[in-house]
């Protein structure tokens, strides 16, 4: 199923939108709870944000492997805050994504993406795959299905400090028995 640049467009001014929504219900919690809306537990720590994350947009061109395509669509970094979260630098890049499976068979999406930079490669955490907005990547794609949602990339310490240096990275899309595709994104740190 071949998408048109506007039906691309429309898909990227959705996840930007949604991005802001989420930061402005965040800013307006009329309970004043003392843990914010954007609180986002991870398979192996609760991560609370606070800052502002700044969102980047991928390129809108498609990655095709084998039977499946990608859509890249809003990158964020969101920092811990908590004390020993802001000690190991540990910080979580959200990618927000479409799969698409043009197959007549289920493929599984697994191992399918990865986060490239400084000579470092880091898998999405597959535990953050029950979350809310999170792309399931534990579930294979059907036949002709398509799913969006996003890559939740967990880094701390040195690699966090690699890519705030660089400040750019890879998406890696290789579908089971398909080459390899990437785009090349810009990552923006919250100031």
């Amino acid at each position: 199923m071949r998408r048109t640049r506007l039906e691309q467009l429309l898909f990227l001014a959705l996840l930007a939108g949604v991005a802001v929504f989420l930061v402005v219900a965040a800013a307006s919690d009329p309970e004043g709870s003392d843990v914010p809306a954007s609180t986002v537990a991870s398979s192996t720590t609760a991560t609370t944000t606070t800052a502002t994350p700044q969102t980047t947009q991928a390129p809108a061109t498609p990655l095709r492997s084998g039977t499946l395509t990608a859509t890249l669509g809003g990158i964020q970094v969101v920092p811990a805050t908590s004390a020993s979260g802001r000690q190991r630098q540990r910080v979580r890049v959200v990618v927000g994504v479409r799969v698409t499976n043009s197959a007549e068979s289920s493929v599984a999406i697994r191992d399918v993406f990865r986060l490239a930079y400084s000579g470092r490669s880091v898998a999405p955490d597959r535990g953050a795959s029950g979350e809310i907005r999170a792309l399931d990547l534990n579930r294979a794609l059907e036949e002709r299905e398509e799913r969006e949602g996003e890559l939740r990339f967990e880094l701390a310490g040195e690699d966090t400090a690699a890519l705030r240096r660089s400040g750019r990275a890879r998406i890696e899309f290789t579908a089971p028995r398909g080459r390899s595709a990437a785009a090349r994104v810009t990552v923006a740190f919250p100031r």
